[in-house]
């Protein structure tokens, strides 16, 4: 599902479709999948593809809110595991 939210996050970013290919090296077809996917998934539309806006739903809002809170989550846990792997934190005891 991170991969269905990760397409649903670049469409917000960039607008349409076709602008999300020219930056992050995905073709089309594979972001519609994606958002396809995701819209199966929890059995309702995350686009609004009346008009041609592309613009998210309200459902869609509410999914990328979440993915972007996993990111900043990921990005935490990932410094902290860095910071182990350096030694930049970690137990310390003091004896006297």
């Amino acid at each position: 599902m991170l991969e269905q939210l990760r397409a649903l996050r670049m469409l917000a970013d960039h607008g349409t479709v076709a602008a999300a290919v020219k930056t992050v090296g995905l073709t089309a077809p594979a972001i519609h999948i994606q958002l396809k996917n995701l819209e199966e998934n929890i059995g309702s539309p995350v686009v609004d593809r009346e008009g041609g806006s592309g613009g998210l739903m309200p459902q869609g809002r509410v999914l990328l809110r979440a993915y972007e809170r996993i990111e900043v989550a990921i990005t935490r846990a990932l410094a902290e595991v860095e910071a182990l792997n350096t030694g930049a934190c970690g137990n310390l005891t003091l004896r006297m």
